[in-house]
């Protein structure tokens, strides 16, 4: 654009062309950069998207000038901001994973500090409290504001109301709450709401005349010691009858109307330091599910940790100390369930409750008890420890004496399969295992066995997601579902299962290792996680063969030995039962014996006698009074001359080899010709004849513990 003075000089110019001369002034001028005036209408801003031309962009109410992703600048909406701010287009604000930080305090929601506010629970409504005369309350279903019901209070005579006490008042003191609550009336200046903390109160409005809902508020600053913190709702200066519904107490100068979830519904939220819950509840804003309680400098509590697949969640103990107990307190009467219901699923063992316990390193004067119920005082009525309704074992035991199988090359009894399971390699003490996904472990025995031993160094950070296979050939595996108490290799414990739930297909010529092992009787434990679960080392394996002793649903106990301090009392019509088919040569059942020392080498189911002159067991022999009295037994423990020994004094035994073929429900004697001998044949003139007890049958013997004896005359 080019302009022009008005003003035109007449003056000549002068001769000095550095200066602005007068046809310098009088000459047109070209302008640039410049605005017009007629751009700048009301509520626009100028704006250039190409150099040197600037325009104009007129901003309409509620928006922002902005560059978009893409083209110039524009007067830009809402949720063209929100999408620059958080990434995404959208109604809602996302912060998109950024942290807000820089503010001091800010509420999601205010929590409403009644229960029962919407009055739908109880006739009367529970947790609120009547005063006033002949003043009734209930709840009513006539006129409801929230949900289903409405509290109902009638004045009769006396101005009267129903209030609720808030607990946690002490953690309101020194600030400000305010009560809210829909009220129905249809007579004026009766109806209100009110807070009282025992040293100031506050009041809202009254209801107006006009019949309907209004929405009535009071706001009380709590003293600095409360003592107590009520909201009130009142009828006053009249007989009527008012509907109240809604009621909500928050912090603040100011409430919401009654939300039936006052606290709101969120995705997610990062706490970046501790939340101060003390005394209060979480919940979905009416029913709580949990509540927290603190004590003054607390330095031990609770942590929970989620579990990825295959592991389970924790609760642990954590804190300042060192050793930390936890206590499960039930209320009042009631008791701690852990409820299962089993499946149907074959040669499967489960647990209901199982402790491993690590004691490799125990003290050997130390004693640790899995379970102890101790009492105070003398208990009048009963106290189990452990009791069990329907068909239930009280216990079951598996004893063994672990071993460790051979992990070398030709016989070994231990090794591994790695690179997903297809290289065989001897070992598994030391060895990190299951480094990949379908790595296996393999341990075996020449006999059959119920019991893996496991010792971890370090174990896995993460459940192994174990199976377990039994060999049924050479390379052919079935699963099936064993105790774990190694919770899948992350700690020690035992891998345990019967017997008897796979013998009838567990055969002895398994061979994982295609020659580099011994045949026999094979378990596979194949890992099935997928991901990283650090790296277990086992170290130690041990194999057992357990002898399992219990007390069964039926109240039959089976265990290997019994000390008694007190008397043995035997019911009508019971007794003690022998078991009369004894399986096999060398078998025996004593109902009294005695551990003695020999005077000779004795052997299994030869007869002997007490000698007198040195107390040690000799062998009998029928030919004189002195080698049958005056106690007589057989041996069941044999041992050399000067050894322990054990001798039935009465019982059963079967002695296939040491005894001759004995005349079935005949008396059994010490034989007069043999030292240690039996027969079932009469002694003669001149032999001293003592009955040690009667054949059963042909090699076995019912043991007396006869004391008498007889010389044939």
């Amino acid at each position: 654009m080019t302009i022009t003075h008005t003003f035109v000089s007449s003056k000549a110019d002068r001769a000095d062309t550095t200066l602005v001369r007068p046809s310098n002034w009088n000459a047109d001028h070209t302008v640039t950069g410049y605005v017009e005036n007629a751009l700048f209408d009301a509520y626009s801003i100028i704006a250039a998207d190409t150099d040197n031309i600037p325009a104009a962009i007129t901003m309409a109410a509620s928006r922002i000038p902005a560059r978009l992703a893409s083209g110039g600048i524009v007067a830009a909406t809402p949720a063209q901001i929100l999408a620059i701010l958080t990434g995404t287009a959208g109604a809602s604000f996302d912060w998109n994973g950024q942290e807000l930080t820089g503010i001091d305090r800010h509420n999601y929601n205010e929590t409403n500090l009644l229960e029962n506010g919407s009055f739908e629970v109880g006739n009367p409504p529970d947790d609120w409290t009547l005063i006033g005369g002949s003043a009734t309350v209930s709840r009513s279903s006539t006129q409801a504001k929230i949900g289903t019901y409405s509290a109902l209070l009638t004045r009769n005579g006396a101005d009267c109301h129903i209030y609720q006490g808030y607990s946690g008042y002490a953690t309101y003191a020194s600030k400000t709450v305010t009560l809210g609550c829909w009220v129905y009336a249809t007579v004026a200046a009766r109806a209100l709401i009110g807070l009282g903390d025992g040293v100031s109160s506050a009041s809202s409005t009254f209801h107006t005349e006009v019949a309907g809902w209004e929405w009535l508020t009071a706001s009380l600053a709590i003293g600095a010691s409360p003592a107590y913190l009520r909201s009130y709702l009142e009828i006053v200066d009249g007989n009527t009858s008012t509907y109240f519904d809604g009621a909500i107490l928050v912090e603040g100068d100011s409430c919401p109307a009654f939300s039936d979830k006052p606290i709101g519904t969120y995705d997610a939220i990062t706490l970046r330091q501790a939340m101060n819950v003390n005394g209060q509840a979480l919940g979905d804003g009416t029913d709580e599910l949990l509540t927290f309680t603190e004590i003054a400098s607390a330095i031990n509590n609770i942590n929970i940790t989620n579990a990825d697949i295959g592991d389970q969640p924790i609760i642990s103990v954590v804190g300042d100390d060192t050793n930390i107990s936890m206590h499960i307190t039930p209320k009042g009467t009631g008791h701690l369930n852990i409820d299962r219901v089993l499946p149907n699923t074959v040669a499967q063992e489960l647990e209901g409750l199982m402790m491993v316990v690590d004691a490799s390193v125990q003290a050997a004067t130390s004693v640790f008890h899995s379970l102890e119920v101790s009492t105070t005082g003398t208990p009048l009525g009963e106290v189990a420890a452990l009791a069990t309704i329907g068909k239930v074992k009280p216990i079951h035991q598996h004893v063994a004496t672990p071993t460790q199988p051979d992990q070398s090359t030709p016989d070994a009894y231990a090794g591994r399969k790695t690179g997903g399971g297809a290289t065989w390699a001897d070992g598994l003490d030391g060895i990190a295992i299951f480094a990949d996904d379908d790595d296996a472990i393999f341990v075996g025995s020449a006999t059959r066995f119920d019991e893996i031993e496991v010792i971890m160094g370090p174990g896995a950070t993460k459940d192994v997601i174990a199976t377990f296979w039994y060999s049924t050939s050479s390379s052919t595996w079935s699963p099936f579902s064993p105790s774990d108490g190694t919770e899948g290799f992350q700690n020690s414990g035992n891998v345990s299962w019967s017997v008897s739930e796979i013998t009838a297909t567990w055969t002895n010529n398994g061979d994982p290792g295609s020659g580099d092992t011994a045949p026999g009787y094979w378990i596979k434990i194949v890992r099935t996680r997928v991901g990283t679960v650090g790296s277990p080392v086992p170290t130690t394996i041990k194999i057992g063969a357990s002898t399992e002793y219990e007390w069964d649903e039926a109240g039959d106990i089976t265990v290997k030995a019994a000390n008694f301090s007190g008397d043995i009392t035997l019911a009508e019509n019971t007794g003690i039962v022998v078991d009369n088919s004894l399986s096999a040569d060398g078998k025996w059942v004593s109902i009294a014996q005695i551990v003695g020392t020999a005077g000779i080498n004795l052997a299994f189911g030869e007869a002997v006698y007490l000698a007198v002159a040195d107390t040690k067991w000799e062998k009998a022999r029928g030919n004189a009074e002195a080698t049958i009295s005056p106690m007589t037994g057989i041996v069941v423990v044999a041992g050399n001359e000067d050894a322990s020994v054990t001798i039935m004094l009465i019982g059963h035994i079967r002695a296939d080899a040491a005894f001759p073929a004995l005349t079935v429900g005949a008396p059994v004697f010490i034989d007069p010709d043999t030292a240690g001998d039996v027969t079932s044949t009469e002694l003669t003139t001149g032999e001293f004849q003592k009955a040690i007890g009667w054949a059963t049958t042909a090699n076995t013997v019912f043991v007396t513990g006869n004391p008498d004896w007889v010389k044939v005359g």
